[in-house]
Parts: structure tokens; sequence; C-alpha cells
């Protein structure tokens, strides 16, 4: 898979100062797992206290909305309790995103 891009570790789908456990961590992945098997290219499952938000490409944004019905039951079969998409898509350190801005509060 020389053309796909390096996976950072899954800790990183979860927010600063939040515990770290094998639970979380198992959501993302297997969420991010399922989504991949749709055909889709990047996706980043960020986990907020239990809401799956969803990033992936523009490209892909018509293939999740078709798929919502299948990955809203596999997410929530998962654990979550609420699944979104992220409009503003996929982005590398979106999770650094709030850090910046509770700074400067």
């Amino acid at each position: 898979m020389w053309n796909k891009p390096a996976l950072c570790s899954l800790a990183s789908r979860i927010p600063y100062g939040e515990t770290l456990n094998f639970t979380k961590v198992n959501k993302v992945n297997e969420a991010e797992k399922f989504i991949l098997n749709l055909n889709i290219d990047h996706v980043r499952v960020r986990y907020h206290q239990n809401i799956a938000r969803i990033e992936v490409n523009d490209t892909d944004l018509p293939v999740v909305i078709q798929s919502k019905d299948q990955i809203t039951l596999r997410l929530k079969e998962l654990g979550f309790d609420y699944v979104t998409i992220d409009l503003e898509g996929y982005r590398t350190g979106s999770m650094n995103e709030v850090i910046n801005t509770q700074d400067n509060i």
C-alpha cells in the first residue's frame, strides 16, 4: 500500500486530557475499519464523549451520506451514542484546533 498515507496512533482520535482506555481506542479502530470498507480512502473517527465525529475527504462525502444508515447502525452497535459528519472534512491535527482556541479564552 505504497500510495496510502501512514496511519497515526489511534490515541490521536481521543481529546487531550481524556483518559485513554482499550474500549475507546477499539471503538475508534472498529469504526474506521468499517467506514474504510465502504471504499473510502481516508477517514478519521474522532471520539468526543461517546460521539463519533467522522472526517472524510470532500469527494467521499456522497458515499458517507449514501451509507449513513449502515454507518450509524454499526457505530451505535460499537457503543457510540451519536454519529456525526464533520463538514470541514478530513484533516490531520483537527484535535489540535481546540487547543489554540482554549488558550485564548
